[in-house]
């Protein structure tokens, strides 16, 4: 996490979080006999950690259920089935729309956690102003309890002047506005 002000993980020199999922091109990399190269995914886990800070229930059940809660949302959101917002259909072919949908609520809930803007969320998405907005009201309707802890935190922040993690690491701003936006 060295760099990264909010304390996400990335790797540079190489950014090996960049490396294509195609197994052709991981299997490029190896390591001599002496060493291990280590693959995780932490599999949802923004969303994930959201849903339990801000007792989204609906969210967390998904999750125990095992559903991919990204396309269940984005079900959701576009008033699709969830069948419809998966990246692969039942038989296991790619589903290119399903993979369309579910992109976009990933797109927009990890940057929005990250505290992105109406105008940024727009920039990237490649959606138009009045469809970002759309969504994020739909967001906001059927999942209040997250909109209500972002605020919260938002306003401790103003308050304090940093925020804290579940694990006490601190981050803090210099110039917070009272501007909620």
């Amino acid at each position: 996490q060295y760099g990264s002000v909010t304390g996400r993980i990335y790797t540079k020199s190489p950014n090996l979080q960049g490396t294509p999922k195609e197994l052709k091109i991981r299997q490029l990399f190896s390591s001599d006999n002496s060493r291990w190269i280590i693959s995780s995914d932490y599999s949802q886990n923004e969303i994930r950690i959201l849903a339990c800070l801000s007792h989204e229930d609906r969210m967390i059940q998904w999750f125990k259920d095992s559903v991919d809660v990204y396309s269940k949302i984005a079900s959701i959101v576009f008033n699709r089935t969830y069948e419809d917002c998966l990246e692969y259909h039942v038989d296991g072919t790619p589903y290119e729309e399903g993979k369309n949908y579910r992109n976009i609520i990933k797109q927009i809930l990890i940057s929005s956690i990250y505290g992105s803007s109406l105008d940024t969320l727009s920039r990237v998405t490649g959606l138009p102003m009045d469809e970002i907005k759309n969504i994020s009201t739909i967001l906001n309707e059927k999942f209040p309890q997250i909109e209500s802890f972002k605020q919260e935190v938002i306003r401790k922040a103003q308050d304090t002047g940093y925020v804290k993690s579940i694990c006490g690491r601190k981050r803090r701003f210099t110039d917070l506005s009272n501007n909620r936006e």
